[in-house]
């Protein structure tokens, strides 16, 4: 037998609401990093660019990093973001 003792169910909801708590600062994080970094405007201007090549004059690294980000801000941040965290982050 362990001597550790056993979580209730009011210390497993407490566990659960922390890891939420966690869970959404994460995401949160990873918002404010696409905001601080500039990666919507980062991911704009490497779309024009490969825009104004022919699919065969594109490099591969940046038709990947342009993948990338676009994913990155998909789950992460609206499009097009280009400021600091603080103009569009709701912090409600």
């Amino acid at each position: 037998m362990s001597d550790e003792p056993e979580m209730t169910a009011t210390d497993v909801e407490n566990l659960n609401k922390l890891l939420d708590l966690n869970s959404s600062r994460a995401v949160g994080k990873l918002t404010d990093l696409a905001a601080s970094w500039g990666l919507g405007g980062l991911h704009t201007e490497l779309a024009e660019v490969l825009g104004g090549l022919r699919a065969p004059d594109r490099p591969e690294a940046a038709t990947r990093l342009s993948a990338a980000l676009q994913a990155y801000l998909d789950e992460f941040g609206p499009r097009g973001v280009v400021g600091t965290a603080d103009t569009y982050r709701d912090h409600a």
